[in-house]
């Protein structure tokens, strides 16, 4: 069975179950799921990306170089990204600045990035540049039951009810994204769960998740993520856990975690036994920690690009295969860590020697930049 649903234009006395009729609310489309097979399908949201031109993005630097005066189309607060299609994602960089200099017929886009702080990092190339559009509000959402799920709970083969964003007015092609932001609330739950109760066993894909005033972007446990941007920008009150509540068996694939205000921790709450596959973790503020309070898991695929705290923080029996981290940490990379394998790694510490400051820590056949001091007693290169 698939049920329809439309934050924007559905309405709840429908009854989902046909592309006209679609509901409004998350826990209604969910009150109508009866098995693990069946699928909530997400109208996307119109025009959430609107192109601005090429730009020319360059790895390590926080400007974005353009021709002609932009200044009309880009604005501070803003958040400009890549133009993607298919299964790429977005990758959206919040504009802290732009300037046009007629001299040289040129805008420069400045990226909000701390003191500190590594700024863009992917290829340094010339491409068209789209900008997010966030006007859309929807309400607070709740998912107001479990999913269901087929296989074992305690497992990253088992199978989720799957909730997918990113469809088409007709419900046949999934070639967009669907946004996830309110800005009046400011509890301690999320905007697409904003319930105390942490839900279970739903596959969610295709969703820009938009953290205005809320103190937790995630609050669910035992889900699989795929396909989805979360953006954190929480207000000065925020609580420090981005991820919330303790969370398990949590799978997350091709995701963009981008944290651009005052965060905390990008993944804070507990965290265990999480599969990380091909993500991108972007933090952007000085003196945070990108990876927190998180036991046994799977990173693979992934880059983490840190401030300048120690970047694995309170992360024991985690194994990263073919990750990419750069920190610029001016002390550890690590700090109270244990029992952490690194396979086929690039680390990079940027510009200050640091130790990895990690107890039992073995790294196989991994690639190193500035490493002076890196290595403790209780760290082996193999």
């Amino acid at each position: 069975m698939i049920v329809y649903l439309d934050l924007i234009s559905g309405n709840n006395s429908n009854d989902g179950l046909t592309p006209a009729t679609p509901k409004l609310s998350l826990t209604n489309a969910t009150a109508l799921i009866t098995g693990v097979t069946d699928e909530i399908r997400v109208r996307a949201t119109d025009a959430l990306f609107s192109s601005v031109g090429n730009a020319t993005w360059t790895d390590g630097n926080n400007t974005v170089i353009m021709t002609g005066d932009t200044t009309g189309s880009i604005a501070a607060g803003d958040y400009i990204c890549k133009t993607v299609s298919g299964s790429t994602i977005p990758k959206p960089y919040l504009v802290a600045s732009r300037a046009y200099a007629a001299g040289t017929n040129l805008t420069t886009i400045t990226l909000t990035f701390a003191a500190g702080c590594y700024n863009y990092y992917g290829t340094t190339e010339t491409v068209p540049t789209s900008k997010l559009v966030i006007s859309a509000v929807i309400a607070l959402q709740t998912f107001g039951r479990n999913g269901q799920t087929s296989g074992t709970a305690d497992s990253w083969n088992r199978v989720d009810t799957k909730i997918s964003g990113g469809w088409d007015s007709g419900y046949t092609t999934q070639n967009g994204y669907t946004l996830i932001r309110n800005t009046a609330n400011t509890s301690a739950y999320s905007v697409l769960n904003n319930e105390a109760t942490a839900r279970q066993y739903w596959d969610i894909q295709r969703f820009v998740i938009f953290n205005s005033r809320q103190y937790s972007i995630q609050y669910n446990t035992y889900c699989h993520w795929k396909d989805c941007v979360w953006i954190g920008v929480l207000n000065s009150t925020a609580s420090r856990q981005p991820f919330a509540p303790a969370s398990t068996w949590s799978i997350y694939e091709n995701c963009f975690f981008y944290f651009g205000a005052s965060a905390y921790e990008s993944v804070n709450g507990a965290q265990s036994n999480a599969k990380m596959i091909n993500c991108h973790w972007q933090q952007t503020q000085a003196r945070q920690n990108v990876y927190n309070f998180t036991t046994s898991g799977l990173w693979s695929g992934c880059t983490i690009i840190a401030g300048n705290a120690s970047t694995l923080h309170t992360v024991s029996a985690v194994n990263f295969y073919n990750c990419i981290i750069k920190s610029k940490s001016a002390t550890n990379l690590c700090t109270t860590t244990s029992a952490n394998n690194f396979y086929n790694c690039t680390i990079d510490c940027i510009a200050t020697p640091v130790t990895l400051g990690t107890a039992t820590t073995n790294l196989y056949d991994c690639t190193y930049t500035n490493t002076t001091g890196m290595f403790t007693s209780t760290c082996t290169a193999i």
